[in-house]
């Protein structure tokens, strides 16, 4: 009898869990489907064409679709793609020098340990908005830096 009444309330909480998370999914955190991630880069791309050298301004990417579609494609601050944000924000410009700085500086690493790590938040980078949060990015140009550095 005790080992029913176990496996009950076991049952219980697994289901309170489950019935939670799917509430805070619904709710808090709605997925970004591939689809939609296609539409954001779409979007900026031809956004990019209108104004290539400057770009729209830091952190515009937000508002800019409600001033420039019919149909906004849906809120988010990001467009989930780091240099596609560069450059939707700061122009085409920007972007080459960002990505000439990192490849200059990951040509002069020294730690392929630390490097690799860096490498694959840029790559994640591509699909997601974390190198859009200032301390992240960072990071991992303090961390490039450092390994980049000649050792003293």
């Amino acid at each position: 009898m005790l080992d029913d009444v176990g496996i009950a309330l076991l049952s219980l909480i697994v289901g309170s869990i489950k019935s939670c998370l799917a509430s805070f999914n619904k709710l808090v955190a709605k997925p970004l489907y591939l689809t939609e991630r296609i539409k954001y880069y779409s979007y900026a791309f031809k956004q990019i064409t209108k104004k290539p050298l400057l770009g729209f301004g830091p952190a515009t990417f937000q508002y800019t679709p409600t001033n420039y579609l019919a149909k906004p494609l849906g809120i988010t601050n990001y467009d989930h793609n780091f240099f596609l944000q560069v450059a939707f924000e700061s122009g085409i410009p920007a972007t080459l020098l960002q990505l000439v700085l990192i490849i200059w500086l990951m040509s002069l690493a020294r730690e392929p340990f630390i490097l690799t790590g860096i490498l694959i938040s840029l790559i994640h980078a591509q699909l997601d908005f974390d190198w859009q949060i200032t301390a992240v990015y960072l990071t991992a140009m303090v961390l490039l830096v450092e390994i980049s550095s000649p050792e003293m």
